[in-house]
């Protein structure tokens, strides 16, 4: 009898971690531009979330949450005070978390975010 209800209890916790460790994407991922559509970061972001469509199989939408020139960035803050479980993935410059705070947004400070990788990078330009 102790033999079989170890076992159903070891069958409970596998069941339960495999739970707890399901794979990632399980539902759909909103990538957040906080500046209109159209602009570059807001181009190649929907590239981004097309080809993450098609390689995991879940819906990846991109939501543009633009705000006034200057700050205070809604979508950086929404992205900055979103769970940290992969499936709000802002895009924007990296100026946005490193001197929100400084600023005076508070909510934009570096370590409430995870830098995933730089797809864009702007050259400085000359002209003659």
């Amino acid at each position: 009898m102790k033999t079989s209800i170890a076992a159903v209890a070891a069958a409970v916790s596998l069941i339960g971690a495999s739970a707890a460790f399901a794979e990632y994407p399980e539902k759909p991922v909103e990538f957040i531009v906080p500046w209109p559509p159209g602009d570059l970061e807001d181009v190649l972001t929907r590239m981004i979330a097309e080809d993450f469509q098609a390689e995991y199989g879940v819906a990846a939408a991109v939501v543009n949450k633009p705000g006034g020139g200057g700050g205070p960035f809604p979508g950086a803050i929404d992205v900055a005070t979103a769970p940290a479980d992969g499936y709000t993935i802002g895009s924007f410059v990296i100026a946005v978390p490193v001197i929100g705070h400084v600023i005076g947004i508070p909510e934009l400070a570096p370590e409430k975010f995870d830098p995933l990788g730089i797809f864009l990078t702007y050259t400085k330009g000359y002209s003659i």
